[in-house]
């Protein structure tokens, strides 16, 4: 007895601000038992960003709200907003049709895996999670291996964790692990902005690559893409959001950084790192956001 209380929706908020302090991280795991699918969701937030870990596609990060950019929450009819008083996001795979409703034209971060000129995404395996680890606000999410297979009979297993150090960082490792093979692992990272599923105007998103040579670009709809050798990071700045949203390397400069816009009907960025990597050894990213001015 007393072990659990039954409150109801606003009680429950009046709790969570007098026990859980806003300066700290919180964790959900979730695993989804009604319909008995086996799904695991993970939910990490702290004061500068909510992301969304979905390990029944592979451990895409299916929903990213950067928090640092302070963005104006009035809503009401003396507001611009009216009734819609939704953070906005800079990744939302639901809202913006990503696996597995259209596999290409969707928002969400996770990794290719090639082998020669064949590629498998991992956001096709299902995953689940195998532990969650807290370390003060530090937080470490890691996912059971995810094994994907290619036409010449080869196959590469890869294990996956997310770190989350307690700011505004998401460190990702990747870890190739078991067979002979060299494979190249792709990081990717599909964003746009927007609170709801209609999309928004990207003109003014600058796109940047930053390695062997650095470039940039203002997003115009046109499908071009930037490309560099021994790259540091790839970085989009979404100025109607407030929000800087780059993709840097943990382990020396990649082989490839590119960072290539959308068209009309696919208005998404997409920045993307890879790098050959032999079993045993790993891949680390670092995904952050910050605020522009």
């Amino acid at each position: 007895m007393g072990q659990v209380t039954d409150m109801h929706l606003g009680e429950f908020g009046r709790w969570y601000r007098n026990n859980q302090p806003i300066i700290h991280s919180d964790v959900c795991l979730a695993r989804e038992i009604l319909f008995g699918s086996g799904k695991d969701y993970v939910w990490y937030i702290n004061p500068h960003l909510r992301i969304l870990i979905d390990p029944a596609q592979g451990g895409s990060i299916g929903d990213l709200r950067a928090y640092v950019d302070d963005i104006d929450g009035a809503t009401g009819p003396d507001t611009p907003q009216l009734a819609d008083a939704s953070y906005p996001y800079l990744i939302q795979s639901q809202r913006r049709t990503g696996l597995a409703n259209h596999a290409f034209d969707g928002a969400r971060t996770t990794l290719r895996v090639w082998h020669g000129d064949d590629f498998q995404d991992l956001a096709y395996c299902r995953c689940r999670c195998a532990a969650v680890d807290r370390d003060g606000d530090a937080v470490t999410v890691r996912l059971t291996p995810a094994t994907v297979s290619f036409q010449e009979g080869v196959s590469a297993t890869v294990e996956t964790s997310y770190c989350f150090p307690g700011d505004a960082r998401v460190i990702v490792e990747r870890r190739l692990v078991g067979g002979e093979e060299t494979f190249r692992l792709e990081e990717y990272v599909k964003g746009c902005y927007g609170a709801t599923e209609y999309p928004e105007d990207m003109h003014g998103v600058m796109l940047s690559v930053h390695g062997d040579n650095t470039a940039e670009l203002t997003y115009e709809y046109a499908n071009r893409k930037l490309v560099t050798s021994n790259a540091n990071a790839v970085r989009a700045c979404v100025p109607q959001v407030n929000t800087d949203l780059s993709l840097a390397t943990l382990d020396g400069p990649a082989c490839e950084g590119r960072a290539e816009e959308g068209f009309l009907f696919s208005p998404f960025f997409t920045l993307t790192l890879s790098r050959n990597v032999k079993p045993g050894e790993t891949m680390r990213s670092c995904l952050s956001v910050a605020k522009i001015h």
